[in-house]
């Protein structure tokens, strides 16, 4: 019965943040700044404003992946899972927004939701951006950056390398044995081609002797 109303608060929890991001307006009071609270447009009023206001600042556009992985999160909690990998499930799920949000802080700095300007990946994408930046560069921040996420998707949906490993391990058999039939065509082609050359040679050197003999003999006649 616990895990049933946890499952139940979870879904209602996603339908709360998902409507209230959805409803977000900058004009609205949150954490970040004090607005007057006569005219508010989020639908889920001041608590709906604040909610998205924070997520909004904190994470940016990578915001909105949030109540998707609290719906996955409810499934799984529903499910048979055992709480350990409910609890990596949801360390994955911060590591997924985390890195969603500065991928997109690297491609770029705004970004518009629903005619609204906010940071593209908030305020923790752009401190963890420039971050990386100082102690490496763009490119290597990047490839961290989807190891991270591909490390935190594993860990939110639960899934294994060891089939994506075979997978890798099966295309490059194949890649190695292409490889190899294309150095043997290759190698084939070539000595054709040389074989080729050296018959047409050959055949040049018989044409030759062929017409200096014709011309000796044309010669001994008229004489």
């Amino acid at each position: 019965m616990r895990k049933d109303f946890a499952g139940i608060f979870l879904f209602f929890l996603a339908v709360f943040t998902l409507i209230s991001l959805l409803s977000y307006t900058p004009s609205d009071p949150s954490g970040h700044h004090a607005r007057s609270q006569d005219d508010i447009h989020n639908f889920f009023g001041l608590p709906g404003a604040y909610i998205s206001g924070s997520l909004t600042e904190l994470f940016g556009f990578s915001a909105f992946c949030i109540p998707a992985l609290l719906v996955f999160s409810c499934i799984r909690f529903m499910g048979n899972d055992h709480r350990t990998a409910v609890f990596r499930g949801v360390a994955g799920a911060i590591l997924l927004i985390i890195a969603t949000g500065t991928l997109l802080a690297f491609r770029q700095d705004y970004c518009l939701i629903f005619g609204h300007t906010v940071t593209a990946g908030g305020v923790v994408g752009m401190l963890l951006k420039a971050y990386l930046i100082s102690v490496s560069n763009v490119t290597i921040g990047v490839i961290m950056l989807i190891f991270m996420w591909m490390f935190a998707f594993l860990l939110v949906t639960g899934l294994s390398m060891m089939p994506l490993i075979s997978v890798f391990n099966c295309c490059g058999q194949m890649f190695t044995r292409g490889m190899k039939r294309a150095a043997t065509l290759f190698i084939i082609r070539k000595e054709q081609r040389r074989r080729a050359k050296k018959r047409l040679q050959a055949a040049k050197e018989n044409a030759g002797d062929a017409l200096e003999n014709d011309i000796y003999d044309k010669n001994e006649i008229s004489e």
